[in-house]
């Protein structure tokens, strides 16, 4: 059931962002903020298939791009997978801190580092405002009830 629960939840968030969200000038980026939840709070069994899951919902509300979310989504997963042991799976801090690296990370890998240096300001509004709907995502999450809570396992409440 939670399977089902993470694939509908991947998939409004692909919505809202490639839709709704696409014509704002800065604000979160909702996708690596789930994403940032996904590596922190998933068990490490599922956390690589759950990126890619969250990058193939990006991808096919967005299929016209160079972006290949899953392929971007699954490599900064395998990246910070040996990093979580120091992270408290639980954390806010962490949330946010993991959020507003993953942020970086896109950005730097789809832009480049001279586009990245000529919007430092807004750069780092948006990777703040991506950690705290991190910690937004996580907090929700945390409050929901094991039978529908998107990611399940043993690890997670």
């Amino acid at each position: 059931m939670h399977w089902l629960i993470f694939i509908v939840a991947a998939g409004v968030v692909g919505f809202i962002e490639h839709t709704r969200l696409s014509s704002a000038l800065a604000g979160p980026d909702i996708s690596i903020a789930f994403l940032a939840y996904i590596i922190i709070a998933s068990s490490e069994k599922s956390v690589l298939i759950r990126a890619w899951f969250l990058g193939v919902a990006m991808d096919v509300w967005n299929p016209f791009t160079s972006a290949w979310y899953m392929f971007w989504y699954l490599s900064l997963a395998a990246c910070f997978l040996p990093l979580r042991a120091w992270v408290f799976q639980k954390s806010f801090v962490g949330w946010f801190v993991w959020a507003c690296i993953c942020h970086f990370a896109i950005n730097y890998l789809l832009a480049g580092a001279g586009d990245m240096y000529a919007n430092t300001s807004r750069l780092l509004f948006d990777a703040c405002c991506t950690g705290l709907f991190a910690v937004g995502i996580g907090a929700l999450c945390n409050e929901l009830p094991r039978v529908i809570h998107p990611l399940g396992g043993p690890d997670v409440p």
